[in-house]
């Protein structure tokens, strides 16, 4: 079932315009890191480590359809799957959203000990990971959980049904094994994520009531907009579960339910947006990269005014 064109023309335009700003971002965050004290926090550290999973989903999953769209490259990719080029496109979507949600899971830890347990033993451990450990955690973590899906051969492999439609044939039993992983990993980080979530909630809401300093109602506002941001990442995570979910129920039915059908229809548009969420929301929720953004305009028009005059 292939993709309807509209949706290639919203990909097309989204990464257009959405995917340069993104690397910007990530780029300007890398750089802050070293030299601005908002953006040492760790949390900022998981948002790039994320960022860099969402342009690499956005990539592998674009140049399939792209490659069906303008039916460039198509021939190319046909050709490259005795390399094992089916199997890496059939695995690539469910890998992305394990190291993307276990990202997610590590951003919403993060914020939980920051918030509730600042004085524990577990924060004073995790707050002197370094950049690059917390990195390492985040890949190597998502490439542990999805490893079964790695070394284990299926008998019979996925492959391309022509050069046209580069439509991806799986057999019954290798869809439902990676969709039983990315369940398994949205079901068991999701119930820690909800648990972790309520108790930063109740944290902000308490320090709401109890202090009434300008400082503090700033850092309430502030947790705030970072749950939402979180919020929206499972959100739109959800989603693109409720696919792999479907798959794993139907799989191996020789007929679609209009479910499934309509799953399989929108997936491509579904897992690209997951990705192109966090620089929506960094751009219009996060307060260090507004006013990031806000010193750099005024920096730019004071210099464009020095050169006109």
């Amino acid at each position: 079932m292939i993709t309807p064109f509209w949706q290639m023309d919203v990909m097309f335009i989204e990464t257009v315009i959405i995917l340069p700003i993104y690397i910007i971002l990530l780029v300007d965050i890398s750089i802050c890191q070293f030299s601005k004290t908002h953006f040492q926090s760790q949390y900022y550290v998981l948002v790039v480590s994320q960022g860099i999973a969402d342009i690499l989903t956005s990539l592998f999953v674009l140049q399939l359809f792209f490659a069906r769209y303008f039916q460039f490259g198509n021939e190319f990719i046909f050709a490259a799957q005795m390399y094992g080029s089916a199997i890496f496109h059939s695995d690539s979507g469910p890998f992305f959203f394990v190291i993307r949600y276990f990202g997610v899971f590590l951003i919403t830890l993060q914020r939980y000990l920051a918030v509730c347990r600042s004085h524990g033993r577990f924060y004073q451990i995790f707050s002197r990971l370094s950049n690059f450990q917390l990195i390492l955690i985040h890949w190597l973590g998502s490439i542990l959980i999805f490893s079964p899906s790695f070394f284990t051969i299926f008998p019979t492999p996925p492959y391309f049904s022509n050069s046209t439609e580069l439509f991806l044939v799986n057999s019954a039993f290798h869809v439902q094994f990676f969709s039983a992983i990315v369940i398994f990993v949205f079901v068991f980080f999701g119930i820690i994520n909800l648990l972790m979530y309520i108790q930063v909630i109740r944290a902000i809401i308490k320090a709401k009531k109890v202090s009434g300093l300008q400082q503090n109602k700033n850092n309430s506002s502030q947790e705030t907009r970072l749950l939402i941001h979180i919020f929206l990442l499972v959100l739109i995570s959800s989603l693109t579960f409720l696919y792999y979910f479907n798959e794993f129920i139907a799989s191996g039915q020789s007929s679609y339910s209009e479910a499934r059908r309509f799953h399989r229809r929108f997936y491509a548009i579904i897992a690209v947006n997951f990705g192109y969420i966090n620089p929506i929301v960094l751009l219009f929720l996060n307060r260090d990269v507004r006013m990031r953004i806000g010193r750099a305009t005024k920096v730019w028009d004071k210099r464009t005014s020095m050169v006109s005059k």
